[in-house]
């Protein structure tokens, strides 16, 4: 009955959105309508001794975005329908690209579809812009994620102000989100577990609203932005992040870019079983968090070739997670995203890199083909972090953990908005004792993902 309304709900938005492209047939100067599909694949090992735990999932993702005007250079509305259909699933099945069935927990549901965006836009002149309902969101504490099948939006609302060219003063208040591997939109949470029995919250976990407001500053080569994060009565966070691009002869650039941002409890939802990551022994009841972490990346772009390499020093543990799905809706489905790990040295796939004394440093390169295959560019990066300590007691853990990544993009030339791309990770650590945010109390962690994408965007006016 379930993948029945869906379809009629596919069917029924496709159609009210040709009837409208009908009614512009005349003229559709400034509405926007794209259908952008994914078929992604990962095939994913977690633990190299064993196939205990490995998966593949298989999945089809298609967004229909209508974009409208302003109308009297003031009002529009934008929407997007997001549809995810399951084409293959190993004996093991995880809930990356979809929600877990709630009939049982072990298993995907084959299909969902959700409208992902639906929000009015408004603006006065270029002075201000804002946003209200369903949206994506892109900053230097949350973005929204594209590495799955759909991303995930909030819902809420959001503006921006610019008093001058080069200042921007922006903020957002969500209460509600749609998660990359979810159907519906969820109430932002803590990871404190449910009743099995009841389907209820043992404590209060949800969390009631996400604020973020910052400002950024671009004149020429200097870029600065601020921003604050507070995931209400259970996080606070800071990040200050700044650039400095220097032209070189040749055409060449150097940039340089330093950041520093902190984590810290705010309130009664901070609580010991809210966040996994804490190493606090069990019993403790007053669990704290107070982390900082900064670094510095250097970048280099020469002919065909971008070079870059960063470190990144924490102390105490950043926590990347702002708040997970609130776990009351549907059982087995904790999503403990959602996070952004604005750091250049964070980990794709495994963990975050962030621990206390943790040192972390990373090197990339990025080669474009034109010259040879146009559309094709290829990139490589390995991170390394060292000295990371257990965050409540540094004698009780030490950790070490390192990533490489392989990535392979190609657009074809041919087939205009044709995309395909692999992509390989491979991440280890060892941990003597214990960190929870490396192998949650084991003394190994291990990921190696193979993850293929092919994108493809037509635009109908």
């Amino acid at each position: 009955m379930k993948n029945r309304s869906n379809k009629t709900l596919i069917a029924t938005a496709i159609g009210m959105v040709f009837t409208s492209s009908t009614a512009f047939a005349i003229d559709t100067t400034g509405h926007s309508l794209e259908l952008k599909t994914r078929l992604v694949q990962f095939d994913v090992d977690v633990d190299k001794t064993t196939t205990t735990g490995d998966f593949r999932q298989l999945a089809l993702g298609n967004q229909l975005e209508y974009k409208s005007p302003y109308f009297s250079d003031f009002i529009g509305i934008d929407a997007s329908l997001f549809q995810v259909n399951k084409l293959g699933e190993s004996s093991v099945q995880k809930n990356e690209m979809l929600p877990n069935d709630t009939a049982d927990s072990t298993k995907v549901v084959n299909s969902w579809s959700q409208m992902g965006q639906a929000y009015m836009k408004l603006k006065h002149g270029d002075l201000v812009e804002a946003k209200i309902g369903r949206q994506l969101h892109n900053s230097l504490l949350l973005k929204s994620t594209n590495s799955r099948a759909v991303p995930d939006t909030f819902s809420g609302y959001s503006f921006s102000v610019r008093p001058t060219s080069e200042i921007k003063v922006y903020g957002s208040v969500y209460d509600s989100w749609l998660p990359r591997s979810g159907d519906k939109f969820q109430k932002f949470g803590t990871e404190v577990p449910v009743d099995s029995t009841n389907n209820k919250g043992v404590t209060k976990n949800i969390i009631d609203t996400v604020t973020i407001y910052g400002t950024q500053y671009i004149n020429g080569p200097i870029q600065i932005d601020f921003e604050s994060l507070n995931s209400k009565n259970y996080l606070q966070k800071y990040g200050l992040m700044g650039s400095y691009t220097f032209t070189l002869a040749n055409k060449e650039t150097l940039k340089l870019t330093a950041g520093i941002s902190t984590t810290a409890d705010d309130g009664s939802l901070f609580t010991c079983a809210a966040e996994k990551e804490l190493d606090y022994p069990t019993g403790t009841t007053n669990c704290k968090n107070d982390g900082k972490g900064k670094f510095l990346d250097l970048e280099w772009k020469t002919g065909s070739w971008t070079i870059g390499g960063a470190i990144a020093k924490f102390n105490g543990l950043w926590i990347e997670d702002n708040f997970a799905a609130s776990n009351v809706s549907r059982k087995g489905s904790l999503i403990q995203d959602h996070g952004s790990n604005f750091f250049p040295t964070a980990s794709t796939s495994g963990n975050d890199m962030t621990n206390n004394g943790e040192l972390a440093r990373m090197v990339r390169a990025t080669y474009d083909w034109n010259k040879y295959v146009n559309g094709l560019k290829t990139a490589v990066k390995y991170k390394l972090g060292t000295g990371a300590t257990n965050n409540y007691q540094a004698s009780l853990g030490s950790g070490r953990e390192s990533e490489r990544e392989y990535d392979i993009i190609y657009a074809t030339p041919s087939i205009k908005g044709l995309t395909f791309r692999y992509n390989y990770l491979k991440y280890e650590a060892h941990v003597t004792g214990t960190i929870k945010a490396i192998t949650e109390g084991g003394s190994k962690a291990f990921r190696e993902d193979h993850r293929i994408y092919v994108d493809y965007t037509y635009r109908f006016f």
